[in-house]
């Protein structure tokens, strides 16, 4: 009877400790509507078009830059036109996935469960060809990887937060219904959240840039949504090496060297660090208040450039292409970035001008999913 006892304490022992060990997504990822299960009629509203036709060939991209010096930022009319070319269906099943994702969760109460099948037919679909896990890829095809998976394994964790939620409905069959596709699509993402470490392990300190830490967001949000302790323990340190190259006066080495598109590059590099922060605090890994400040600094040198690049032109020695800049994608970090620090008066009219923040390969309309947690963590 003792060891009855004994044994029942130490499994209820086990089951606290694995559910502390969860990992968690910030607030707004969990969803704010829900299935009505009195009716499935399909509103007029709802469409799921054919998804693409899974990418199964070789990752070997040509560069935009291609031709090129080191700066690498010189724009290869024609080079760009190529990769753009091979590379479109991917983009085109990164924001179909995406766009999917964010209805799901955030509006259209009548067709989420009707949302929640097409994704699944989308990533499943993907996931049983075995889509980008080409081992014949080069350092652009890497890139693109990690891009793709910073979109798809946003969307699956929008979806395996819906369905969480679906298992206190028992009237839903949805779950059962769907549990091959469903285990289909999580190994996949497993093996292209391992291929991405593998693409971006190993790799120099002094070389490490904003690819790496792209490489880190997408393994994060993949591993939130899986629960893969191991691989959200990479980003962590990915994201720590990323955030300490960020020097004393709040600008990134490598990315100075980018020349003319410094403060473009300075802003590439700040989405998946900013966004990264919010993962890691939500999980009980904040970052040391050197790096969050460092991290402030580097936000504050990217807003001024925006409004005047005229730092950049001097530590570079070279004019700055601003085209895109200030847009709802290039500035979408600005909505994590409002949960850590207290936004600057730029910060919050960037905000209001360009609202609703939208980033595909940040996780969709970021606006919904950081706006409720605005300020949350500030500490400053």
């Amino acid at each position: 009877m003792i060891k009855l006892a004994l044994g029942i304490v130490i499994i209820f022992l086990l089951s606290g400790c694995q559910s502390t060990a969860k990992l968690k997504a910030p607030d707004g990822y969990y969803p704010k509507v829900f299935p009505n299960h009195s009716s499935s009629v399909q509103s007029p509203s709802f469409t799921c078009q054919n998804s693409l036709a899974p990418y199964t060939g070789p990752l070997q991209f040509n560069s935009k830059y291609e031709g090129s010096g080191k700066a690498r930022d010189t724009l290869n009319k024609e080079a760009n036109h190529r990769y753009q070319t091979a590379t479109k269906s991917i983009r085109q099943y990164e924001k179909t996935v995406i766009k999917v994702s964010d209805r799901l969760i955030h509006n259209d109460t009548r067709n989420a469960d009707l949302h929640a099948q097409c994704l699944v037919r989308y990533l499943s679909e993907w996931a049983g060809e075995n889509a980008l896990l080409s081992s014949a890829a080069n350092s652009t095809g890497k890139a693109v990887r990690k891009w793709a998976l910073s979109a798809i394994g946003s969307s699956y964790l929008k979806l395996k937060l819906y369905l969480a939620e679906q298992r206190n409905m028992p009237q839903s069959s949805f779950m059962k219904e769907n549990s091959d596709k469903l285990a289909k699509t999580e190994r996949w993402l497993e093996q292209l959240s391992g291929q991405v470490i593998k693409d971006y392990s190993d790799r120099p300190a002094e070389k490490q840039n904003n690819h790496d830490y792209w490489a880190a967001w997408s393994v994060m949000v993949t591993s939130v949504a899986l629960n893969n302790q191991a691989h959200y323990q990479w980003s962590i340190e990915k994201m720590e090496l990323g955030l300490r190259q960020i020097n004393a006066a709040g600008f990134l080495p490598n990315e100075l060297k980018r020349e003319t598109r410094a403060l473009s590059y300075h802003n590439f590099a700040i989405m998946p660090l900013m966004i990264m922060a919010v993962f890691a605090e939500v999980n009980g890994n904040p970052i040391t208040p050197i790096l969050r400040q460092r991290l402030a600094l580097l936000a504050d040198n990217v807003l001024s450039g925006i409004s005047n690049p005229e730092t950049f032109v001097t530590l570079t020695g070279t004019e700055q292409h601003q085209e895109g800049l200030r847009t709802s994608y290039a500035l979408a970090w600005l909505e994590p970035y409002a949960v850590l620090f207290a936004p600057s008066d730029q910060a919050d009219i960037l905000l209001s001008e360009l609202h609703p923040m939208r980033a595909t390969r940040l996780g969709g309309n970021l606006s919904d999913l950081f706006r409720p947690q605005a300020n949350k963590y500030q500490t400053n």
